[in-house]
């Protein structure tokens, strides 16, 4: 009898080693995945951040000879200007879409005269600093701030010549528990329209 409980004991002992042992395979498998979903991330952002900075907001005002439209829309979340983009002169709009339930995340995209060019990126919803994944802050020349609420006015548009980008972009999590919480990253950019100076 003895014999028989010592081996009953010692296969509830090494059943229970062997399910630590997978849970622990299983967890580092997890967080390897998450670690690379992270690194994707900030590899995206930093793409999505230079080909904005560099390529599309470079042609706000681009050929054009007067600022009075070069800036036709500019909230919170989105910015749409007139400038020159591979040799012609484009409406170029970097804006968020409906929020998708499925992802929780903002799309972020940039529409060259009405058509998608760029994107979807995909912006978080929530954010500790009180914006939806995006927020464009406006300056004139002199660095203040301008308000959203004056940036209806095409007078007060026409004094925008710096911006400020913050994002954050969001990649959902390998595994769904009550504490899984998606990859983010955060970035912040400014940019000078230089253009709109000369």
């Amino acid at each position: 009898m003895n014999a028989l409980l010592d081996t009953l004991g010692a296969t509830v002992i090494g059943a229970m080693f062997m399910l630590t042992i997978l849970n622990s395979l299983f967890n580092v498998q997890a967080i390897s995945t998450n670690f690379q979903r992270q690194i994707n991330l900030l590899d995206q952002t930093e793409r999505v951040t230079n080909i904005l900075d560099t390529y599309y907001l470079s042609a706000a005002g681009r050929s054009l000879s007067s600022n009075s439209s070069i800036i036709t829309r500019a909230k919170e979340d989105r910015f749409t200007f007139r400038g020159e983009l591979d040799g012609n002169i484009r409406l170029i709009d970097i804006r968020t879409g409906a929020i998708d339930t499925l992802r929780n995340a903002y799309p972020l995209a940039v529409y060259v005269d009405g058509t998608k060019d760029y994107g979807p990126f995909w912006v978080s919803t929530t954010n500790d600093d009180a914006y939806d994944g995006i927020r464009i802050t406006y300056y004139d020349k002199t660095g203040n701030t301008l308000s959203y609420s004056n940036l209806q006015n095409q007078s007060i548009r026409n004094q925008i010549r710096s911006l400020k980008f913050e994002l954050e972009l969001v990649y959902e999590t390998y595994r769904e528990d009550m504490r899984a919480m998606d990859n983010k990253h955060q970035i912040t950019f400014w940019k000078y329209l230089t253009n709109l100076y000369l």
